[in-house]
């Protein structure tokens, strides 16, 4: 228990700001993924390096496996370039001479993931 002017009472703690989360936004997951590079893949373009930083068909049997097996990117994040898609909070937008997975409007966009 806290006294003086510390204090101890249920509802004051109960009604502190709660933390908020939600699905990043398509380019925050670029920019997460790419981790201020400019290249094709957040280690370099050269895609036979593959195998060392993201999990995908050469080298998962398939199946997920578990995070932080493989190298990070140079942010320190785990499998951003394979093993599982991840969701983005918007829905699909065309890139310039690009493609994405929906074109519909209505499904939400994933990166990532093996192929």
């Amino acid at each position: 228990m806290q006294t003086g002017s510390q204090s101890s009472n249920a509802h004051e703690i109960l009604s502190l700001p709660a933390y908020l989360y939600r699905l990043p936004t398509e380019a925050e997951w670029e920019y997460d993924c790419r981790a201020g590079t400019e290249n094709a893949y957040s280690y370099g373009d050269n895609k036979v390096l593959l195998s060392q930083y993201g999990w995908w068909a050469e080298n998962s049997n398939g199946q997920p496996k578990p995070v932080g097996r493989l190298t990070t990117n140079p942010w320190g994040f785990y499998d951003i370039h394979g093993n599982l898609f991840e969701w983005c909070l918007d829905t699909y937008r065309a890139y310039p001479g690009g493609t994405a997975y929906s074109d519909s409007g209505k499904m939400k966009i994933f990166r990532g993931g093996a192929s």
